[in-house]
């Protein structure tokens, strides 16, 4: 399905005052764009319409859980050679691992930090592995 059809849809349901069909198009063409994108970046799949059935149990739905399973299908998909490009939404993904792993923050900036001081002659190679637990 095209999200400017959506986007049209919604514009169409709000002009006659259909709010709930409105939601639904609104909230379809969100995750369309935002959670569960795809490589075109202009369709979404139809079977995402059945979550918006009922507009009050969608509000329960694990909707962290699936994006993280849908970005790691993505991954898996990425990691083939002839794949170009990676769909999905890293963003998420990244937004994920800063809050649950805090810990590799300071791990990555650390070896970052210390291979900046390597490509400036502040530091040698070696004292960065050393220094950085690996």
């Amino acid at each position: 399905m095209r999200l400017s059809w959506l986007r049209d849809l919604y514009e169409d349901y709000c002009e006659i005052e259909q709010w709930e069909y409105a939601a639904r198009a609104y909230l379809w063409h969100l995750i369309g764009c935002t959670i569960f994108t795809d490589k075109s970046s202009t369709y979404i799949s139809v079977s995402y319409l059945l979550l918006f059935r009922d507009l009050v149990t969608c509000g329960g739905y694990a909707w962290g859980v699936a994006t993280l399973v849908h970005i790691y299908e993505q991954l898996g998909d990425a990691c083939f050679a002839y794949t170009k490009q990676l769909a999905g939404y890293p963003t998420l993904l990244q937004v994920y691992i800063n809050f649950h792993f805090e810990f590799l923050l300071k791990v990555v900036n650390v070896i970052n930090l210390n291979l900046f001081l390597c490509r400036v002659g502040y530091m040698s190679t070696s004292l960065v592995w050393e220094g950085s637990g690996g």
